[in-house]
């Protein structure tokens, strides 16, 4: 366990044909609205915020270690092609969540998902950090933001953001919680369209950023049935966002959830785009686990570079 208390392994250098130096961790969540109470059968244990729900987990290949009461105690269940149920759902259901001052709705969706990555918390704290030493204005680029937290997170700092998403509803979301919680200092341009060509558009107009983050889909489509493969298109979008990035880079951000990816994959493709620009890269797993859990759950991967 690392001394920020939520970072484990050895840190190890392994990249010294780049400018860059790379980091190999593992992280767990860093919110205590949040825990990982249990994983299992494909399955995993989970409180958010005030509810106990059970949503699938196909990483989760083990068997559970609480036994069938602690299971039973979940207010909604996420089944596959059922959909949810349980005492705490109801369609269109909320509940409000925050994080370190932030505030957001959760939501029962159509899918497993409720418009929140819990996960995805020791990614906000990171870019927190980076932006609270920044010392000055920071222009942050989100790319597949979806509802939007980090980007939120961002705003609540003081930054600039533009989030792009193909999904309009995932764009209303992000607009909910910004009006909702009566968030409206925060600097955020919200945009509906396809990434890359958003990239390729922003490159043309001579747009810069100082902060990128990216949390591409394995597969997805555009908001005109634009198609994307994370294993084929990953490495050029990359190649793009350098171009955006301001003669004063702060950080860049991206995660993977494609499960035939690995740390060293995204290592590769992030060595290749920005390895001749300085920085220190970190890249590994995103875990979740807690002091109930005998096993960790590992749900993505990510890659980060810091730059002073």
């Amino acid at each position: 366990m690392g001394q920020n208390g939520h970072e484990m392994g050895s840190p190890e250098v392994i990249m010294k044909e780049c400018i860059l130096t790379a980091t190999i961790l593992v992280e767990l969540p860093s919110w205590d609205q949040y825990e990982l109470l249990d994983s299992g059968d494909g399955r995993r244990l989970e409180r958010i915020g005030g509810k106990i729900l059970i949503r699938p987990e196909p990483k989760a290949w083990w068997k559970p270690d609480m036994g069938i009461a602690e299971w039973r105690s979940a207010g909604a269940i996420f089944e596959v092609g059922q959909g949810w149920e349980g005492p705490d759902y109801a369609p269109g259901n909320t509940w409000k969540l925050s994080f370190d001052g932030t505030e957001f709705v959760a939501r029962f969706g159509s899918n497993k998902h409720i418009g929140v990555f819990p996960e995805q918390s020791s990614q906000w704290r990171w870019l927190s950090r980076r932006l609270a030493e920044a010392g000055r204005p920071i222009r942050v680029l989100n790319l597949f933001g979806y509802t939007g937290i980090a980007s939120l997170v961002a705003a609540q700092f003081g930054a600039e953001v533009t989030h792009v998403d193909a999904s309009k509803p995932a764009i209303a979301w992000g607009k909910e919680n910004v009006t909702k919680f009566q968030q409206e200092r925060f600097r955020i341009r919200w945009i509906v369209d396809d990434v890359q060509k958003f990239v390729s558009r922003d490159i043309r107009r001579g747009n810069f950023y100082d902060a990128i983050l990216l949390d591409p889909p394995a597969f997805g489509r555009g908001p005109k049935q634009e198609v994307w493969k994370s294993d084929s298109q990953l490495a050029d979008l990359l190649a793009s966002c350098r171009q955006l990035l301001s003669d004063r880079p702060l950080a860049l951000l991206c995660t993977a959830y494609s499960i035939d990816a690995s740390s060293m994959m995204l290592k590769n493709v992030l060595a290749d785009a920005f390895g001749d620009g300085g920085g220190t890269l970190e890249v590994g797993e995103i875990g979740m686990g807690s002091h109930n859990c005998t096993k960790i759950l590992s749900v993505a991967l990510f890659g980060r570079i810091s730059w002073r």
